[in-house]
């Protein structure tokens, strides 16, 4: 190991929504005074506090950084981490890595299904109105090169989409969005199957004869978003030769 890498450690944090949007006005390059700093080196350690404060606050977040530290100081956990995080240099801007929410309101959901005039199938509503769960980050957390972005949408999120696709005339019959990629890819159920997979849909090409099964059902996406396995699958397949 270089003189060099020894010299940066990286730290995670949690933050409420308030926090986040304090760093995201600082520029994402230093430590906002208001914002409640607990650095730590064990990321498990954040992603507990950052689901706490999802149930609590209706939104937390992991955020990741690289912290310059002296050669002589390997022994971190001897230190005060709180104090050398605010006071040293950052190696890397700070990072947000995964988003959690909290429980989604019965009026919430029935504001959205009325927008879209389609229904969440019951597995879903059960996800999103469990006390704490993931929205938005990478798979497997903590991987930037080579994992899966997967962003989970909020109900008014979904009928956005659903709304837009409307107007243009290519809502294809049924099809309900909870996803996607943070780019042109939405995950999408169709509400008329009580069995339905969750599949994958371009924004362009919106059609479910283009759709790309990604699991077999809902609650097989839910586990394998929870268990740190889920991965998109591309391509021109219709159906996975193999999968949850």
């Amino acid at each position: 190991m270089s003189d060099e890498a020894e010299r940066v450690c990286t730290l995670w944090t949690a933050v409420t929504g308030d926090g986040h949007s304090a760093i995201a006005k600082a520029g994402w390059r230093s430590w906002p005074p208001g914002v409640n700093l607990h650095a730590t080196k064990r990321r498990e350690d954040a992603v507990a506090a950052a689901m706490a404060y999802g149930q609590e606050f209706g939104v937390g977040y992991v955020v990741r950084f690289d912290l310059k530290i002296d050669p002589d100081e390997r022994a971190l956990d001897a230190l005060d981490i709180d104090s050398l995080s605010r006071d040293r240099a950052l190696a890397t801007a700070i990072m947000e890595e995964t988003k959690y929410r909290g429980r989604v309101e019965d009026d919430e959901i029935a504001r959205a299904e009325a927008a879209m005039g389609r229904r969440f199938p019951a597995a879903w509503r059960a996800y999103i109105q469990s006390p704490v769960w993931f929205c938005k980050g990478w798979l497997p957390r903590g991987s930037f090169d080579g994992g899966a972005f997967v962003w989970l949408y909020t109900p008014a999120e979904s009928a956005d989409i659903v709304l837009v696709w409307k107007d243009l005339e290519i809502a294809p019959p049924g099809m309900v969005v909870i996803g996607g990629d943070g780019a042109s890819e939405h995950l999408t159920l169709d509400e008329r199957d009580p069995r339905t997979s969750v599949t994958l849909t371009n924004n362009v090409e919106v059609s479910w004869e283009d759709s790309i099964v990604q699991c077999r059902s809902i609650e097989a996406f839910i586990r394998s978003i929870q268990d740190d396995t889920f991965r998109f699958v591309f391509g021109t397949e219709k159906e996975m030769s193999s999968g949850p």
